[in-house]
């Protein structure tokens, strides 16, 4: 049987806001985003929701960017 190739897996969209965050984990030089504001709390739950960021271990306010997310975050760039 084959695998499927991961760029047919359709990943769930998500909002303006909730992608600018994944971006900025992508973007990072070890993967994470620091939440400092508590405006950014229904985006990051939302980026959580969709698998494309992970509370980084022993920490609250620090998220990882998820295998998954980099997908997404590659996904977007095909798109453009």
């Amino acid at each position: 049987m084959l695998a499927a190739s991961t760029s047919s897996v359709i990943l769930q969209p998500i909002s303006a806001r909730a992608r600018a965050i994944v971006r900025r984990a992508g973007a990072s030089a070890d993967k994470t985003f620091f939440n400092v504001s508590v405006d950014d709390e229904a985006a990051i739950a939302e980026a959580v929701e969709a698998g494309y960021l992970v509370l980084l271990r022993g920490h609250d306010t620090i998220w990882r960017i998820t295998a998954r997310g980099e997908a997404y975050l590659t996904q977007l760039r095909g798109a453009h």
